[in-house]
């Protein structure tokens, strides 16, 4: 059983977005991703007004990992919200950020990776920016 606090405000709140990665139309993991502000917002960087996203959570069952499916599915998520991302690890975690690592620099739209620590937050927090695809 998995616990997570203010699950349902992904389905209720703007700015919120639940996501549930299939395998083989298989449920094989879920991903929450929240608008945290403007990209724009206490940068020197011309407004792209696009926006910046947090991966909240990210979870791929066990039995899935290994396949290419968690990296994929990063990848169309990242795609699908251009702008400045933010993704926290927790400091124990040090497959998760192997993982992460390597996904964020296999998307080709991804860029200006930085690797941070934050008083908030104990672990490493991944900074970086998605281009907008030209349609």
């Amino acid at each position: 059983m998995y616990e997570f606090r203010d699950f349902d405000a992904y389905w209720n709140e703007p700015g919120r977005y639940p996501f549930l990665l299939r395998a083989d139309g298989k449920l094989a993991g879920f991903a929450l991703i929240r608008l945290i502000g403007p990209s724009d917002e206490g940068s020197s960087e011309k407004a792209d007004g696009l926006g910046i996203y947090e991966m909240v959570e990210f979870f791929v069952m066990k039995k899935y990992r290994k396949q290419g499916i968690g990296r994929r599915a990063a990848d169309e998520l990242f795609r699908r919200f251009p702008g400045r991302w933010k993704l926290g690890v927790m400091e124990e975690n040090a497959p998760a950020l192997s993982f992460w690592r390597e996904a964020i620099a296999s998307c080709e739209a991804a860029e200006k990776l930085l690797e941070t620590r934050e008083r908030e937050w104990d672990g490493p927090m991944l900074r970086f920016t998605v281009r907008k695809s030209a349609e």
